[in-house]
């Protein structure tokens, strides 16, 4: 099992090349499930930020 993750969070757009499409990034350690909570935190942060 892995301890060391890497998260990235895409844009959908397509149309951007990938690294212009990456929005966020961050390594979590302690596993997957600490690495997964973090991912969806990251993810309704930036949903709440994009409808302000």
């Amino acid at each position: 099992m892995a301890d060391k993750v890497h998260i990235v969070l895409l844009s959908t757009d397509e149309s951007k090349p990938l690294p212009a499409r990456i929005v966020r990034q961050a390594n979590k350690a302690g596993g997957l499930f600490n690495a997964l909570t973090f991912g969806d935190i990251m993810l309704r942060n930036q949903l709440k930020n994009e409808k302000k």
